[in-house]
C-alpha cells in the first residue's frame, strides 16, 4: 500500500501540472496582441542537475523583455531552448533577440501580469498528462499487487 502512494501522488501531481498548462494555452488563443521589447538575452549558469556531475557548469539563455498595456509597463522573461554545457551553443541560440528589438506578446486582458509569447494550444503539455497517468496506472497496478 505504501509503495503505491509515491507514485500515486507523484502522476496527480504531474497530470494536474499539464492539465494547467494545456488550460492556460488554450486560454491564450483570445488574449490581446500587444508589442513588446526585448531588454537582453542574459546567459545564466547554473550548476550540474540531477543525475549530472555537481561540478558541471550549465548554461541557459533568458529572454527578458517588456510590454506596456493600459499604460503600465510589465516585464517578463522566458528561458530560451535547454541547458547546455557549453557558453557559446548558449549564447547561440538567444541571438534572433537583439535589445530594442519589437516582439510580440499575448496579454490576459483581466489579468495583465499574465502573458505569452505564443498564442494557442500548446499539445506539448499532453505529454504531461499521459505521463502523470502512467504514473497513476503504476500506483493502482502496485495497489493490487498489495492485497493478500
Amino acid at each position: 500500500m505504501i509503495e503505491s502512494i509515491v507514485p500515486a501522488l507523484v502522476g496527480i501531481v504531474i497530470t494536474a501540472a499539464g492539465i494547467a498548462l494545456l488550460a492556460k494555452s488554450r486560454a491564450t488563443a483570445h488574449w490581446r496582441l500587444v508589442a513588446g521589447t526585448v531588454v537582453e538575452v542574459a546567459i545564466e549558469t547554473r550548476s550540474g542537475d540531477i543525475g549530472s556531475n555537481p561540478n558541471t557548469v550549465l548554461y541557459c539563455p533568458k529572454l527578458h523583455y517588456k510590454y506596456v498595456f493600459n499604460g503600465v509597463i510589465h516585464r517578463g522573461s522566458r528561458i530560451l531552448g535547454e541547458k547546455v554545457s557549453i557558453r557559446a551553443s548558449a549564447v547561440a541560440s538567444g541571438r534572433e533577440y537583439i535589445p530594442g528589438q519589437s516582439i510580440d506578446v499575448f496579454v490576459d486582458e483581466r489579468r495583465p501580469h499574465r502573458h505569452a509569447l505564443e498564442r494557442g494550444m500548446n499539445h506539448q503539455y499532453w505529454l504531461l498528462v499521459v505521463i502523470g497517468a502512467f504514473w497513476i496506472g503504476v500506483a493502482l497496478k502496485l495497489s493490487l499487487f498489495d492485497r493478500p
